[in-house]
């Protein structure tokens, strides 16, 4: 048998045409993917197709194009699909391609909603039911006038990762993606909706509350990972809670109804922030890994895209999370950027390396609650600490 042959032959294949502008879009993990639902599959492709086959005979049913490969978009994420509905987001924050999530018929591919990650509320779907849980969160048009004029237009925010439906809340969450461009000097400001949470009515696309996790982004991690609602007990109670690892190299328990931050704790080792103070749900920023201006950061951790080197997974027999964590810290560069579509949009060098003696990255077991110490010597990380009733218990987190 020939082993680049396989064993039985295919049932069907489906070869769609291609959009040669995307290759080179490839990057920072935007790879599209695949859904599947009763006969159906749907297929996001890096392109900015949207395609739904017959899944027993690959009989093409509808194909449409939801994001533009000429302004930088590409589609990062499979599709989520419940309820007859396509939630899928973009990817292109490096490219200044504005980000957005968007709502389309299961049947038909016709767009229902699409809401934007930058702009003024009436794009973003701030209405009267967007109740954040943190008075930085509220103010009219925050989208636009927390950026320099006309920035938010190039802002990035993509929904690039994973989209997540609660079906007992009725809410939609997503995370956005890093503020464009990388240098932070180019968007003075907070660079709202960017690096940080919403959830949305899954109807509508209408936002409930946003909380941000790393407002102005400085160091351009984005906050465009999966998320994961899991009950296990906290503070005294059993507790359904919302779990955000985060690129910045933390993570995060929220309230799901709210966008509360319950807790923020280190996976990795981390000095770009000292903690996150919890009553305003804002980082405490190191000053020394800040730079609001062109030159050279040394050592910067964690280094990008981010400490989350893959999806996370909760095991809830033994209530832990799992993440595959990238240790890797940055020398950043900032520099000049200047904006021209479907070019890189960054205005920094990075140089990537591993702490000294340190692995370039490790399996992390985390446990909300649990009465052991943190990291090893080698991950030179100080442990956790959780609220649990009165007392504060230790975190676990462990290293393999």
């Amino acid at each position: 048998m020939d082993p680049m042959q396989p064993s039985a032959p295919p049932l069907w294949r489906h070869t769609p045409e291609a959009d040669g502008r995307a290759v080179g879009l490839a990057c920072c993990g935007a790879v599209g993917g695949l859904s599947s639902q009763g006969d159906s599959l749907y297929v996001a492709s890096l392109d900015g197709r949207l395609t739904a086959l017959d899944a027993a005979s690959g009989a093409l049913r509808w194909t449409v194009t939801a994001a533009d490969p000429g302004q930088g978009e590409t589609l990062g994420a499979a599709p989520l699909i419940r309820n007859e509905r396509i939630f899928l987001g973009n990817a292109g924050d490096d490219f200044g391609a504005r980000g957005w999530v968007a709502a389309r018929d299961a049947a038909t591919g016709h767009l229902l909603w699409q809401r934007h990650s930058t702009g003024p509320d009436s794009e973003v779907g701030i209405g009267q039911g967007f109740r954040p849980r943190y008075p930085g969160e509220l103010g009219e048009d925050l989208g636009k006038v927390s950026w320099p004029p006309s920035a938010w237009q190039q802002g990035g925010g993509g929904v690039s990762g994973p989209i997540l439906l609660d079906p007992t809340l009725n809410l939609l969450f997503h995370g956005t993606g890093h503020a464009a461009p990388w240098n932070p000097a180019r968007r003075a400001g907070d660079n709202k909706w960017t690096a940080g949470l919403f959830a949305r009515d899954p109807a509508t696309g209408e936002a409930r509350w946003f909380t941000g996790f790393s407002p102005h982004d400085p160091h351009a991690l984005g906050s465009a990972t999966a998320n994961i609602l899991a009950e296990f007990p906290w503070e005294g109670q059993r507790r359904r809670l919302l779990i955000h690892p985060d690129p910045n190299g933390r993570v995060y328990l929220l309230d799901p109804g709210s966008g509360e931050i319950l807790s923020a704790e280190p996976f990795v080792a981390v000095n770009a922030t000292e903690g996150v103070d919890l009553a305003t749900g804002r980082p405490r920023w190191n000053e020394a890994k800040r730079l609001e201006g062109n030159g050279m950061l040394r050592n910067v951790c964690p280094g990008r895209p981010g400490a989350l080197g893959g999806e996370p997974d909760f095991l809830a027999e033994a209530g832990l999370l799992f993440l595959p964590a990238s240790r890797l810290c940055m020398d950043i560069e900032f520099r000049d950027a200047s904006y021209i579509r479907g070019t890189g949009y960054t205005g920094a060098n990075i140089r990537l390396g591993a702490r000294p003696g340190q692995p370039r990255g490790a399996l992390v077991a985390w446990g909300p609650g649990r009465g052991t110490a943190g990291l090893d010597g080698r991950g030179g990380l100080p442990p956790g600490r959780w609220r649990a009733g009165p007392a504060r218990r230790r975190g676990s987190l462990r290293h393999a």
